[in-house]
């Protein structure tokens, strides 16, 4: 939610950046990844802005995928 948005903002807590690639990798193939032009956007399951989720350690796919 909004404290997630405000660490990936603010640096915290941040992913290594291989895992960062590799959970991109993941959400742009998954069939619930809601997409705009073609650019993963959101989860269809738990509503996240992907772009800031990735990005943060603690954080985790809703169906175990990464």
């Amino acid at each position: 939610g909004a404290a997630g948005l405000a660490k990936a903002a603010a640096g915290l807590g941040k992913a290594d950046g291989n895992v960062m690639m590799r959970r991109w990798a993941m959400c742009d193939s998954c069939r619930h990844a809601e997409k705009f032009a073609g650019i993963v956007q959101t989860c269809g399951i738990c509503r996240c802005m992907l772009r800031a989720k990735i990005r943060l350690a603690d954080e985790s796919c809703p169906i175990g995928r990464w």
